[in-house]
């Protein structure tokens, strides 16, 4: 299962990162960032991935995060 693609709210479709990102869990969000920058060409490359990966509303993992 891949928590960037696994979605569990068909509502919104919210993904598994999304509802981490939401309920602070730090722990998962520190390896998603380690497990995306192994795979990532450059810093830029992580970034770009919290911003784009986004649930029906447009909510992005960073708005997910600061909410």
């Amino acid at each position: 299962m891949n928590p960037l693609q696994e979605i569990i709210d068909q509502s919104t479709g919210a993904k598994i990162a999304h509802f981490a990102a939401h309920h602070g869990n730090v722990k998962f969000m520190r390896w998603l960032v380690d497990d995306i920058a192994q795979k990532a060409m450059n810093k830029q490359d992580i970034l770009t991935r919290f911003r784009e990966d986004k649930d029906m509303y447009g909510c992005s993992l960073i708005v997910y995060a600061a909410r």
